[in-house]
Order: C-alpha cells, then sequence, then structure tokens
C-alpha cells in the first residue's frame, strides 16, 4: 500500500526538487489550487447539481444558504483572482502564478509556461473585476451611476472553465518536475456538502412526520423536548 505524504512532506518534496524559492512558490499555488477545488466542488455539490436541492435549502434555512452561496461564490472569485495577479501591489510581493517563469531555468519550459499564464489572465479577466470594484473594493461608480460599466459577467461556467486552466497550467509544472498530473476533476469528499444534504433530507422527512403526528394528536415524547440545540 502506498503511503500519504503530509503536507511538509510534500512541501519539502517540491523544495528538493524544483529549488528553495521555486519550490516553495509553487508549493504555495499548487495547495490553493487544491483548496479552490475543494470550494467549488461544494459550491456545485449545494447549487450546481439539481433543483431538488435549492429546493431543499430553502425549505431548511432560505436565507443561510443564501449567504452560504453568496460567501462561497465571491471567496472563490476572489481566490482566483489572488492567484493571477500581478506580481507586486505597489512595493510588496504577491504569491502569483505571474512570479513563476523568472524562477525557471529551462528556457523552453520558461516560454511554454509564459503563453500559458497569458491565456489564463485573459480568461480569469472577469473574477479580478470583481475583486477589484466589488469583493475588495464598493467601487462608487457602479454602486451609484446607472451608467457605469457593469461587471463582467461571472458564472459557473466560466468559473470550471477557469479552474480547468488554472489546473492544466500546475500539470504542466507537475509533470516536468515529477512526472505525475494532479487529477482534481477525481476529488470527491463525502464529509462536507453531500453530507449535509443528506442531513437535511432527513431532517425535513423528520418535520414532515412531526406535522402529522400533531395533526392526529399522537405525539411521541420527544415531540415535548424544547432543550436549546
Amino acid at each position: 500500500m502506498g503511503t500519504t505524504k503530509t503536507a511538509e512532506e510534500v512541501k519539502k518534496e517540491q523544495q528538493s526538487i524544483m529549488g528553495i524559492e521555486l519550490g516553495s512558490l509553487y508549493n504555495l499555488l499548487y495547495n490553493e489550487t487544491i483548496w479552490l477545488h475543494y470550494k467549488w466542488i461544494e459550491f456545485e455539490e449545494l447549487y450546481g447539481v439539481k433543483e431538488s436541492r435549492i429546493k431543499m435549502l430553502n425549505q431548511s434555512a432560505p436565507f443561510f444558504f443564501f449567504i452560504i452561496q453568496k460567501v462561497l461564490w465571491e471567496n472563490i472569485l476572489l481566490g482566483i483572482a489572488r492567484i493571477t495577479d500581478s506580481t507586486k501591489t505597489g512595493d510588496k510581493r504577491n504569491i502569483s502564478i505571474q512570479a513563476l517563469p523568472d524562477l525557471i531555468e529551462n528556457e523552453e519550459l520558461r516560454e511554454k509556461i509564459k503563453i500559458e499564464i497569458n491565456e489564463i489572465l485573459q480568461k480569469t479577466k472577469f473574477c479580478r473585476d470583481w475583486r477589484n470594484r466589488w469583493i475588495a473594493h464598493y467601487d462608487y461608480n457602479l454602486s451609484l451611476d446607472s451608467n457605469a460599466q457593469p461587471l463582467e459577467t461571472a458564472n459557473r461556467k466560466l468559473i470550471k472553465e477557469s479552474l480547468k486552466q488554472i489546473t492544466a497550467f500546475i500539470n504542466i509544472l507537475h509533470e516536468h518536475y515529477f512526472k505525475s498530473r494532479l487529477m482534481l476533476d477525481h476529488i470527491k469528499n463525502n464529509r462536507g456538502a453531500n453530507l449535509l444534504l443528506r442531513t437535511l433530507k432527513d431532517g425535513l422527512r423528520e418535520k414532515e412526520n412531526y406535522l402529522n403526528r400533531l395533526a392526529t394528536g399522537k405525539l411521541l415524547d420527544y415531540d415535548y423536548d424544547k432543550r436549546e440545540i
């Protein structure tokens, strides 16, 4: 059986093979890419699979799940904007895919990476527009001027395409240095949104049973339990 490496072991391996500076930067971007996929999977499980799930959320706690939808959505847009940002903000350095080429010694790989980065920057431009004028800053004109340029279109299809292209980019480096690929499309998580949905389904079923017992006057002992959760 194979062994699972700790996050620190993965980091040290990447630093050992790629060099300290490139390996350290790559490790951060590698982890952030995986984290973005996990968040997107949870979002999709709740809001992107089928209408019956959205109906279940609205039957359970509509305002709460509206907040979760908005916060997750904006957080994912922000995450993509951060890792595709410019290498500096003023005199402060940023962790960004744009910082990688200068640290790559192999000329052929470096040029290939530059081309990929330019394509990613075009693909993800909408994320940085949302970050700059809505998420990180409350743009004055956008908020008060009806003639202001609207935010660039952002939808699930564009998010999926952006994450796919970022993963392909990470895999170019991963294949070159580690002779393997990240299979992020196959990530499964049964302890997150999927488990929550199953619990909500059971809860709504029990709520219906309770209302039926209440209507027929056949309440059970635990129906009278009003203790705090």
